[in-house]
């Protein structure tokens, strides 16, 4: 089964070219996280359709990401434990589709 298929950018699923391989780069992220039990805040899924839809790229969106968690921190409230969490897999997430947009990068065992 396709990471997409499970995922928030499930749309993308029926398309072809760089919106739909984005996509699946954000899923595939998304999902490692989810194998490690870290859920990504809603600001990541939207942070991540907006460089599906080419309005941000890759390294914008880590800006944009590490921005508001500096802002963040100031204001935070309720479960540090759960926001810290949701950080770390936001910047993850986050930083495994920049790598993965680098078509020479493979998971390989050796």
């Amino acid at each position: 089964m396709s990471p997409l298929e499970e995922s928030p950018f499930e749309r993308y699923n029926r398309e072809s070219g760089e919106r739909a391989r984005r996509a699946y780069y954000w899923a595939t992220a998304v999902g490692l996280q989810d194998v490690d039990h870290l859920e990504t805040s809603q600001y990541l899924e939207n942070l991540a359709r907006r460089h599906i839809e080419g309005e941000v790229s890759s390294a914008q969106a880590g800006e944009l990401i590490e921005s508001y968690y500096r802002e963040e921190s100031r204001h935070e409230t309720g479960d540090a434990t759960q926001a810290s969490r949701e950080r770390e897999a936001d910047l993850v997430a986050t930083r495994i589709t920049r790598l993965l947009e680098k078509r020479n990068f493979t998971f390989s065992s050796d």
